[in-house]
């Protein structure tokens, strides 16, 4: 078994669809995947076929039910995707992929666990996640470097399978290691996660190389053989020092020796395979998997588990591929989306797409996948290609960072009907259609909007945004602040007061519960209140909405208001909102370059808190 110097376009299409096949079949059985019906509707039949599900989705306050069409995919293939793009960045893909993929893909991400999300916020806010950012401690992430440092969950091995593909002509591993560890400390921090995802790209790198029929047990014999990922020495030689002295703060352990204990975890699981595979017909596929934590809800989305337990089942299906599919996407109490989606990935490298039958055509987005697994065939191939591939993006449209203040755009002009403006993601995709629909989603009134577009890579995205009746949509334009010349001639907002509003007029159906927020979080002073109205300072009027008019108000009845309030105390603003009920925060950005918060009133009403 040796590198060849192109890589078999069917086998490396294998991998990406497989993948993709994988994570859409598994998802609607996976424990998190907020199934309406839960259990009931999770114990299905396993059949090679997609099928229409409900999910509930949304926040605590705003549930709403999502129907997921048959063949569409989760996170795990939007981020695979994401990565492949950034593969095709050549030497440049881990600055695209952190400062252009992730801050992007909080758009239209679905079904992301906690972590990765956090990750992908620290990058859009301008810093890795193992730096602690401003305004980065809530209430909800009170450690927001300790959480990056215990995420060891599969989120980095689900989608490291690109950097296989563009590094197989490499006679060592040492550049595809290098290339996952890099990837794998964007989102999460803890060994398991980033062992778990070397195990699974040599297992697909071991498979894709494999001349002819995968012998019985050979792929769990090489990883246990292989002494590369053992080696703790890899972390000092890939990953950058700011990297290491942060994890040693925050396990007050060294890198190195925390390492070798999830190598030492692994190796374990690796001989639990081992030795189920000895007994060949005998063995005892559900107690195996059970052995190695894929039933125990409380580890089993470790990368090491996922990892270990899809090259084991890879390896007991590798002639019956379509068995394995169907026995890692239908496991109970597992997490059936990841694992079957790197399951895939594996057998998808030894035997091509043909043993997916209907369902790589049937798959969501099945061109884009095609389009993208040529590309980076072409990375390997490219001296031998025949042709030159068209640019993915346009020239002018590349992008070298997306921070929240695109994103943030972005999501004004999808939500606010403004096609005009959406002429390419923030990522610099252009967009070729656009559909908005509304629709109210339960009994209380709540109103969801949902924009389905599709990108020049032919990929569907889906973004969806909550209202509750009475409230307004996301304004669309920001009103004009007085500016005074720093050194240099840059402007900026000159606030010469602890808190002033720029716009004014709101009526509220709660006098009281709005005088609350608008004094007790944002500082504001109550000049005079009286029994329909509170007058606050710089002439902001709080007016009480008779009985009678409420029912009839609309959320888009004051559709481009925004108000923007400047604070002195923009930290403390920031901790009473994120702490209140009261108030939804939609975005945060809280750098030494700008600090700007964006959130809803208790009436809805939007606004927009600089701080001085």
């Amino acid at each position: 078994m040796t590198p060849s110097d192109t890589v078999s376009a069917d086998r490396a299409l294998g991998i990406i669809v497989g993948a993709a096949v994988g994570d859409a079949l598994g998802w609607p059985q996976e424990l998190r995947s907020s199934i309406v019906g839960g259990q009931r509707a999770r114990n299905v039949p396993p059949a090679p076929q997609f099928r229409q599900w409900e999910r509930n989705s949304g926040t605590q306050f705003a549930r709403y039910q999502e129907t997921v069409a048959a063949g569409e995919y989760s996170d795990d293939t939007q981020l695979l995707l994401a990565v492949a793009r950034s593969c095709l960045r050549r030497s440049e893909w881990l600055t695209y992929l952190t400062q252009v993929e992730l801050p992007t893909w909080l758009l239209y991400q679905r079904g992301a666990g906690r972590a990765v999300l956090a990750a992908a916020r620290a990058w859009a806010n301008g810093h890795a996640p193992w730096i602690e950012g401003d305004g980065s401690r809530t209430h909800r992430a009170k450690d927001p470097v300790g959480t990056y440092f215990n995420a060891g969950a599969n989120g980095a091995a689900m989608r490291i399978a690109p950097h296989v593909i563009v590094t197989v002509s490499d006679v060592s591993t040492a550049e595809l290691l290098h290339r996952v560890l890099l990837d794998g400390i964007a989102t999460h921090g803890h060994p398991r996660a980033l062992v778990g995802a070397v195990i699974h790209a040599l297992s697909i790198r071991h498979a894709l190389l494999q001349q002819g029929t995968l012998e019985y047990g050979g792929l769990i014999d090489s990883l246990l053989s292989d002494q590369s990922w053992q080696n703790s020495d890899l972390l000092h030689d890939a990953l950058p020092s700011d990297w290491l002295q942060a994890f040693e703060q925050a396990h007050r352990q060294s890198p190195k020796a925390a390492w070798a204990v999830a190598a030492h975890e692994t190796l374990e699981l690796l001989q639990i395979a081992h030795h189920s595979l000895e007994r060949a017909a005998l063995a005892n596929d559900e107690h195996t998997l059970s052995l190695l934590g894929a039933f125990d809800k409380t580890r089993n989305g470790a990368g090491t588990i996922t990892a270990v337990a899809a090259a084991y089942i890879a390896t007991r299906a590798a002639a019956r591929p379509i068995t394995g599919l169907l026995r890692s996407a239908f496991l109970a109490s597992a997490d059936t989306d990841t694992l079957a989606s790197m399951t895939a990935s594996v057998l998808g490298a030894i035997h091509g797409t043909a043993w997916l039958g209907p369902l790589a055509r049937d798959v969501q987005d099945a061109q884009c996948l095609r389009d993208i697994t040529a590309r980076l065939a072409a990375v390997v191939n490219e001296r031998t290609a025949t042709h030159q591939q068209a640019p993915l993006f346009h020239a002018a449209n590349i992008r070298t960072s997306v921070g929240t203040k695109e994103i943030e755009h972005f999501r004004s002009a999808a939500f606010g009907g403004q096609s005009d403006a959406l002429r390419c993601l923030p990522d610099g995709r252009e967009i070729t259609s656009y559909e908005q629909d509304r629709r109210q989603a339960n009994k209380s009134g709540l109103i969801v909007t949902r924009v389905r577009l599709t990108t020049s890579d032919r990929q569907t995205l889906i973004l969806h945004k909550t209202y509750k009746t009475g409230s307004v949509e996301e304004g669309r334009s920001f009103p004009q602040v007085a500016t005074t010349e720093k050194p240099g001639g840059e402007r900026y907002p000159d606030y010469t007061t602890q808190a002033s509003v720029l716009e004014i007029k709101l009526r509220v159906s709660d006098l009281e519960k709005a005088v609350h927020f608008y004094r007790d979080i944002l500082n504001l002073r109550v000049e005079r209140f009286a029994e329909n109205a509170a007058r606050l300072d710089n002439g902001l009027t709080l007016m009480q909405l008779p009985r009678q008019e409420q029912h009839k108000r609309t959320f888009w009845q004051t559709g481009d208001l925004l108000i923007t309030i400047a604070v002195h105390d923009f930290g403390e603003v920031v901790r009473r909102a994120t702490n209140s009920d009261l108030s939804e925060i939609l975005s945060l950005e809280n750098t030494a370059q700008q600090r700007q918060m964006r959130l809803r009133d208790p009436d809805g009403h939007n606004l927009m808190i600089i701080g001085r």
